[in-house]
């Protein structure tokens, strides 16, 4: 057997020993990029998460703030028709006031006329105690009479004439006698025509107590209505209370929303994506320029996240401050939408664009054209959406916009 010399054989050791290290320098070097690259593939797919998960919830947000519309529509709806009924409650009691008025009335002239008819009564009675009274009179003054006539007649038999006193007696006796007839006959006449005024009486107090039973009918009628209106009244002050109530967990879940989408953008800072600005805007000194000029039409409010500006379709759009294009695609509620960031925290939104001439990422300044007004604003008029954002909350434009 045979063998090498000393000095070939250290010669193939050493160089033995060179190539493992070399091996495991490759090794190294190769679970370095390995995990390079996996953990850029993770960040990667971590951005892709939270940009879905931004994406999600602000769906939902405009899903939210699109029932808050609907529920504001349904609050003025409801209010609008309290009211209404409180109008007709109005003018129900007013009416109301004047069926007991004439109902009053009614009442005093029944009374009145329940006095008319005892006075009638009255006048009838007396009357028929005089005409007895007369004709018990004249009962007598012709028993008298006859018995003149009867003394005359035996005078003249026995050939004996009768005294003048006698003659001018009887004479007056037959006068009165038809003095009385007369009387007799006026008094019948007068009591005929009191019986025909007591029968209209009647009639008319027959006629006012049917009328005054409607009366009473139809103010309980009335009545009932009122109460009617009334249970209604609290049916809609507790579909408004439902409404406040819905109102209220949609802003909790609002909130909630943007303190989510505040945690994420942190979590993007705290990777390594944070922008720098050269000139951020600072809150109560820093002036916007107006995207464009026209007449608001929608203010800011607890249900609205910005201003409606009018202005016709096609008009030029311009960037109130300097900033970077975060968004400028279409967006559920808002048509096409551009977001600037400004740095401090702050955010400009211009919504339903019709035209996009700014993209994503690119840094532009103020007054640059981001774009055109659309149609699609509010009630479906050519309107620009402007927002402004702080940390995730809305502001009011107008607290920055010169004025």
């Amino acid at each position: 057997m045979k063998t090498g010399s000393p000095g070939e054989s250290s010669f193939s050791l050493r160089q033995w020993v060179d190539s493992s290290q070399t091996l495991r320098v490759l090794l190294f070097f190769l679970f370095c990029s390995l995990t390079f690259f996996h953990s850029i593939s993770l960040s990667l797919a971590d951005e892709i998460s939270i940009d879905r998960q931004l994406e999600k919830r602000q769906k939902e947000m405009k899903a939210l703030k699109k029932r808050l519309l609907e529920n504001k529509r349904r609050i003025i709806q409801v209010r609008g028709r309290r009211q209404k009924l409180k109008k007709k409650i109005l003018s129900l009691k007013v009416r109301a006031e004047e069926f007991h008025l004439k109902i009053e009335r009614l009442q005093i002239r029944e009374i009145r006329d329940k006095l008319a008819i005892r006075r009638v009564q009255h006048a009838i009675d007396r009357l028929d105690t005089i005409v007895d009274a007369d004709l018990r009179e004249k009962g007598s003054l012709e028993s008298v009479l006859l018995s003149r006539k009867a003394e005359q007649a035996l005078s003249r038999m026995d050939g004996v004439d009768i005294v003048p006193e006698s003659v001018v007696h009887s004479y007056v006796l037959s006068d009165q006698s038809q003095r009385l007839s007369s009387l007799v006959h006026g008094y019948r006449h007068k009591e005929h025509h009191l019986k025909g005024s007591r029968s209209q009486l009647k009639d008319l107090e027959k006629r006012e107590v049917s009328l005054l039973k409607r009366q009473q009918a139809e103010e309980s009628g009335l009545t009932t209505k009122m109460e009617h209106i009334k249970t209604e009244i609290a049916q809609l002050r507790k579909q408004e209370g439902s409404i406040h109530a819905d109102n209220k967990s949609i802003l909790r879940r609002r909130k909630k929303l943007m303190e989510l989408i505040v945690r994420l953008e942190r979590r993007r800072r705290r990777e390594g994506r944070r922008e720098i600005h050269r000139n951020p805007p600072v809150l109560g000194r820093s002036h916007f320029l107006w995207p464009l000029r026209g007449k608001i039409i929608e203010p800011f409010g607890t249900f609205h996240d910005g201003i409606d500006i009018a202005a016709p379709i096609g008009e030029k759009v311009r960037a109130a401050w300097s900033g970077k294009v975060l968004f400028a695609r279409s967006y559920t509620g808002y048509g096409r939408l551009i977001i600037l960031s400004h740095g401090n925290h702050l955010y400009t939104l211009y919504g339903h664009l019709d035209r996009l001439y700014a993209r994503e990422g690119e840094h532009v300044p103020a007054g640059k054209v981001l774009g055109t007004v659309g149609r699609g604003g509010t009630k479906g008029k050519s309107t620009l959406f402007f927002g402004v954002t702080h940390r995730g909350h809305p502001m009011s434009p107008m607290r920055f916009l010169t004025h």
